[in-house]
Formats: structure tokens, sequence, C-alpha cells
């Protein structure tokens, strides 16, 4: 089961004295991409809540879910759709595997876009690199600094697979070639 934070289900609230003066590049990014989609529903996993989630959440009164650390993906079931996951120090705590079947089961059943701040460098914990992400379909900006005590990556269905031109059934198999050609 999810550890529940107490704000359950409750808008967002941050005080002055919750934030520091530290911001990171992976903060930074975050920020950005919430300028960016304005998401009016949030799904945030795994704790602390990044400064710029709550700042945006307060600011534009987006309802924001918190869950703990999850170690059940079944637990997610039913929490149905978000407009945005973001999911924070949860993948270094939970197996490699489980930590794949979460971000899936994020991307295929819950939303469209999903944020990950993950460390590169664990002492005790599970590492996932650059790859491992990738694999998964998530992106990761240009301008990170890769040598960042966190790592910011995103997925957004939107932008995973454009269409293009010669991605489409109607130039498939070359219809027109089937009695002229062998192949």
């Amino acid at each position: 089961m999810p550890e529940w934070d107490d704000g359950r289900s409750s808008r967002a609230g941050c005080s002055a004295h919750d934030r520091t003066d530290h911001v990171t590049t992976a903060d930074r990014l975050l920020g950005r991409f919430l300028r960016l989609w304005r998401p009016r529903s949030v799904l945030a996993l795994g704790a602390p809540l990044p400064g710029p989630l709550t700042e945006y959440a307060a600011a534009h009164d987006a309802a924001l879910r918190t869950l703990g650390i999850v170690r059940d993906v079944g637990a997610l079931q039913s929490l149905g759709r978000f407009d945005l996951a973001v999911v924070t120090n949860q993948l270094e705590r939970v197996p490699h595997r489980d930590g794949a079947e979460l971000l899936g089961r994020l991307k295929n059943l819950h939303t469209g876009r999903v944020c990950v701040l993950v460390a590169p460098r664990v002492e005790h914990g599970v590492e996932w690199h650059s790859n491992d992400f990738l694999g998964l379909g998530f992106i990761e900006p240009r301008d990170q600094d890769r040598q960042a005590e966190q790592r910011f990556f995103y997925y957004d269905l939107g932008s995973y697979n454009p269409e293009r031109r010669w991605n489409n059934p109607s130039g498939w198999a070359n219809p027109e070639n089937f009695r002229r050609y062998r192949w």
C-alpha cells in the first residue's frame, strides 16, 4: 500500500519558509514544463515534493494528489486520470523492475505526461541511467546538467511518436505493385 500524505486529495499550499534558495537544474526544468503544459490535476509520487510543483499548484489552483513511496503498483488502480504525474525520489527506493512497471502504468493508464526527478548516483538503492529512461520513451532535456545531484526526464504522449508522411497505412506494402514485382 502507498504511504498517503495528509493532503491526500487536497489543493496544494506553500509558504515562504517551505522554499529553498537553492534551485537545482531539475527543479528549474520541472518549473518550465509545468508552465508549458499548465496541468489542472497532478499526481505526485515520492517524497519530498519538489518546490516548483507545490508553488505551481498553489498559484494555479491545480488539484494535487500526493502519494508517498509506492511499493505496490496495484495500489494505483483506483486513482483515475491526471493531466500530469511527477515522480520524485521514488525509483531509487524500489527494485528496478517495479520502477519500470510503475512508469509504464502511469504512462498507459493514468496520464499522458510524466516528469521524473531521479538521483543518478545512489549509495543505497537502485541506480537509474539515461538509457533506462530512453528505453521507456522518456526524453532528457538537452540543457540539463548531467553532473547534477538530481536528473530530470519527461514523457509526453503528444510528442512521443509524431505522425510522419511515410508512417501511415497508405504507403505500406505498395499495393499498386502486387502483380508487377515479386519481392
